[in-house]
């Protein structure tokens, strides 16, 4: 099947991970008009290398780690085979463009395929290289997903727990300049903590930042998936909304 794609600006999901990313992803793929994408990112390095040029068979080479791409493509059907079947016969013809254009391909890809208003891809541990997307995308739009610090450390490997922190916390600091300075409309933030307390309000405003309606069949869908914690992992201690520890909380724009 050939799919003629679109020129979207994406959707990026920026977290250190363990903040409730899995559960937003699988409301936002629940929404009739976004086209959801986990773990485009993934493969080592991938989100660091946007300037390089790649070649159609070299961008496939790239991508064709079966571990990441198929839990890409089992997030978006259930025939993960079929689909990379499509993307074989699609991607290698690519023309050759930096890394960042042919990510941009992909997902204006997955989004005509899927039929979606837009495409929104998170990945686990993007604040590392969030602000090398915002550089590679200046017109994409950014939302930060993130919890209290204390919840953030305490969910680091305990032996390493030292070292994640100081990472974390250079990540988060230069995450927050290149935050700061995006267009209002085209960055927003949501404490973890907010959202599993407040769901409905913080739901309704993703949509609107989204610019996609606010279905009542969805947003008690995503309710729902907010309030049945995931197996083996509560949610927080802490509960109820907070003052942020971060310079922004809510959205802005």
């Amino acid at each position: 099947m050939s799919v003629r794609y679109r020129d979207p600006q994406p959707v990026f999901v920026i977290s250190a991970g363990q903040c409730g990313q899995a559960t937003l992803s699988r409301i936002l793929q629940a929404h009739p008009g976004v086209v959801c994408l986990s773990g485009v990112f993934s493969r080592p390095g991938a989100g660091q290398r946007l300037h390089q040029s790649r070649t159609g068979p070299e961008f496939w080479a790239e991508l064709t780690d079966p571990a990441t791409l198929y839990a890409t493509l089992s997030s978006l059907t259930a025939d993960p085979d079929d689909l990379y079947d499509e993307l074989a016969g699609e991607v290698p013809h690519w023309p050759t463009a930096t890394a960042g254009d042919q990510y941009l391909r992909l997902l204006a890809w997955f989004r005509t395929r899927f039929g979606g208003h837009l495409a929104v891809e998170q990945t686990d541990g993007s604040l590392e290289f969030a602000d090398r997307l915002a550089q590679a995308y200046p017109r994409a739009r950014f939302i930060y997903l993130y919890q209290d610090g204390i919840e953030t450390v305490m969910s680091m490997d305990r032996d390493l727990r030292e070292i994640h922190a100081e990472r974390w916390l250079r990540a988060t600091l230069a995450w927050i300049t290149v935050y700061d300075g995006l267009p209002d409309d085209q960055r927003g933030s949501i404490r973890y903590e907010n959202l599993v307390a407040a769901p409905a309000p913080a739901l309704i405003a993703l949509a609107r930042f989204l610019d996609v309606p606010a279905y009542s069949g969805w947003l008690a869908h995503g309710c729902d998936l907010i309030r049945t914690p995931a197996v083996g992992r509560p949610y927080c201690r802490t509960l109820a909304p907070a003052s942020s520890d971060l310079p922004f909380a809510g959205w802005h724009g």
